[in-house]
């Protein structure tokens, strides 16, 4: 009995249905991809767990956004970690406060 398996993809949701956290982690990977920001991590991470973040979990775990982030400020990408996790990080600062 031959079994069959499903290759399907799952589509990139709308703006209206992605988390904050999510669109955030979809701007980084939209520059350099899953494998590219995969490579740019820890050694253990892998294009799979990308895309877990991005599919499954929909968010990035908290321990790798100091990372992502600045994959992200090395691509021209406005995000940071209180973008990616503003649950563990807390909301952006605004410029005006930082400066």
């Amino acid at each position: 009995m031959k079994m069959e398996c499903s290759t399907a993809h799952p589509q990139r949701p709308t703006d209206e249905q992605m988390t904050p956290m999510q669109a955030a982690l979809f701007a980084v990977v939209s520059v350099v991809g899953q494998t590219g920001l995969a490579d740019r991590l820890p050694p253990k991470i892998k294009q799979g767990h990308v895309w877990n973040w991005l599919y499954r979990d929909k968010k990035t775990p908290p321990e790798y956004c100091l990372e992502v982030a600045g994959v992200a400020r090395e691509n021209g990408v406005d995000v940071t970690e209180h973008d990616l996790r503003s649950d563990v990080f807390g909301e952006r600062p605004d410029e005006a406060d930082v400066a």
